[in-house]
């Protein structure tokens, strides 16, 4: 339904309140959230508690959970776990000179100065995950709250920048390749990076835009879907990291306990 999400888009973009942040960290910013990147975002709020182990808690545990396990807390909170982080490979896919290694993706051995590090944290040459890679759009330093677990921060869902690359593969699927280059060299520019050169061919542009969409979106929450929607989940697997995808697990399992409610639901294929 290309012509539909074109309007949808262009509907959007009518509103005149979205566009751009001017550099790759500020849509992730403690002090710029809900900024005109922000298509929605999970807010924060001071009296939304719940209930955990008896205590009343808030915030989010993305920090925690992003920032490398051998992290003080001085650096993130409660000394950072690890639990989310990429792969070398991908802090390596990123093109030379792209801001978004740069300034949103941390190695081994690099430096790293959050806009709430009183210090700048060096990664240490080895530790406990050194062939891992973190991400610093929600670790940004240590704990703000009450809570030794939980920082009171928003959290991006979708934003402009992805907007601008589906607005691309709808362009270009409606046969307008020029523009829709132009919508995804946009977000190049922003990470400091040449245009891509317009090609018709649709393999040449998929490769190009999907690696735009790793680069962009990586540790957020839809980039695995463009990858199924598209797809090009299964490929990317087996030419990347040599994994197996059973192409069933596109579905997502049907939950058992409604199954048990519903003895008429099937399971979906490739599960139990």
């Amino acid at each position: 339904k290309w012509p539909e999400a074109l309007k949808a888009v262009n509907d959007l973009d009518a509103l005149g309140e979205f566009g751009l942040m001017p550099e790759v960290r500020d849509p992730f910013s403690r002090f710029k959230e809900n900024s005109k990147e922000s298509i929605f975002e999970i807010q924060f709020r001071e009296d939304n508690n719940f209930n955990w182990g008896g205590n009343y808690n808030k915030g989010t545990l993305m920090p925690k959970l992003t920032a490398p396990g051998d992290a003080d807390r001085n650096f993130a909170p409660g000394g950072g776990w690890g639990s989310f982080s990429f792969t070398r490979k991908y802090a390596d896919s990123f093109e030379p000179g792209d801001a978004r290694r740069r300034e949103l993706v941390l190695m081994a051995s690099e430096k790293y100065k959050g806009e709430d590090m009183k210090d700048t944290f060096k990664m240490p040459g080895v530790f406990s995950e050194a062939k891992n890679a973190f991400s610093t759009k929600y670790w940004r330093g240590p704990q703000l709250g009450p809570s030794d677990l939980l920082n009171p921060q928003n959290i991006p869902m979708m934003r402009y920048a992805e907007v601008l690359l589906n607005h691309a593969e709808i362009l270009f699927e409606i046969g307008n390749a020029p523009l829709a280059y132009q919508k995804m060299n946009a977000v190049r520019n922003r990470a400091k990076l040449p245009d891509k050169p317009v090609s018709t061919d649709r393999e040449v542009f998929f490769r190009d835009l999907m690696r735009e969409r790793r680069s962009e979106l990586g540790m957020e929450p839809n980039i695995y879907f463009h990858f199924v929607r598209t797809q090009r989940l299964a490929s990317f697997l087996k030419s990347e990291y040599n994994i197996d995808f059973d192409p069933n697990w596109t579905r997502f399992p049907i939950p058992q306990r409604d199954r048990n409610q519903n003895p008429n639901l099937c399971q979906n294929p490739g599960y139990r």
